[in-house]
């Protein structure tokens, strides 16, 4: 009954549209001989057909049949796998007079769109959509209604974390490798061609952290054809100054941590991680 009421209104509309054309270009038509001299001219028409226009177009719009509902981009499969507890059903909706349920729970709208994060179990999952609409006489209909399978893969879930957490410790270890301690370099002396100097480290004095000193060395000495330098460890500073002011040299020996020495584009790198009565390492500067 609606649609033939639609109809109608809509044929009339129509016609109001048709006849305020030719009243603004004949408005001395004889259609419009028999109209209240009220209406007569041009201004007079234009009121008349401006109001019924208006009119039947809030009939209209009163008794329009619904928009035909229908879903879309719904990002569900028919089964699909993931590594993830939660998972966030979305789509959009056209039509009015719309129910949208979720594993029969009521979906709020948002503009049309919506968005269901549903937390999943390990293994199989089942996702119910069910999105209701009107017909052109106002029934219920059902639009959608189907069942998908969403498979928690929770072992992958571990796995994928394990990579992750391994992906990250491998950064920080590349990261801490390429970090270049503080350092300070004191008792420059000339040498044929270059310096010999003593160095201060800050940190743990690791062979990484050594290497790093020592490239960085030879880095802002690139112009410096020979280089020879003890390094020390930053705590033991004091200690050091000590022995150079005070002391024998050989007392020196228990504090030093490695030796850097260039000789043109010959270039050694020794650690002593217990002094130089301890084990001697040899370090590669890159």
């Amino acid at each position: 009954m609606n649609g033939i009421i639609f109809g109608t209104l809509l044929v009339c509309w129509l016609a109001v549209l048709f006849l305020w054309v030719v009243a603004l270009i004949k408005p001395k038509h004889k259609l419009f001989n028999k109209l209240k001299p009220r209406f007569n001219g041009r201004s007079g028409l234009s009121k008349l057909f401006l109001a019924l226009f208006i009119g039947f177009f809030i009939l209209i719009a009163f008794v329009a049949p619904p928009i035909e509902a229908e879903l879309k981009n719904l990002n569900l499969e028919a089964d699909q796998e993931v590594i993830t507890e939660q998972y966030t059903v979305e789509g959009e909706i056209t039509g009015n007079n719309v129910k949208l349920m979720i594993n029969d729970e009521d979906i709020n709208l948002d503009d049309k769109t919506f968005a269901k994060t549903l937390d999943l179990q390990p293994g199989d999952n089942e996702i119910k959509v069910l999105l209701t609409g009107r017909d052109v006489e106002g029934n219920e209909v059902e639009v959608y209604n189907q069942s998908h399978n969403i498979y928690f893969d929770y072992e992958g879930m571990l796995y994928s974390l394990e990579l992750e957490k391994d992906k990250q410790a491998e950064e920080e270890l590349q990261r801490k490798l390429a970090e270049v301690p503080q350092y300070e370099v004191v008792r420059k002396s000339d040498i044929e061609n270059g310096f010999s100097a003593i160095v201060y480290v800050e940190g743990d004095m690791q062979d990484y952290q050594l290497s790093n000193v020592a490239k960085d060395l030879d880095d802002n000495n690139w112009d410096i054809q020979n280089i020879s330098t003890l390094i020390f460890s930053k705590k033991d500073k004091s200690e050091v100054e000590a022995v150079l002011e005070e002391s024998e040299p050989a007392e020196l020996l228990k504090y030093v941590r490695a030796n850097f020495e260039k000789r043109d584009t010959h270039k050694q790198l020794f650690w002593f991680p217990d002094g130089t009565d301890g084990e001697k390492l040899a370090l590669e500067v890159l």
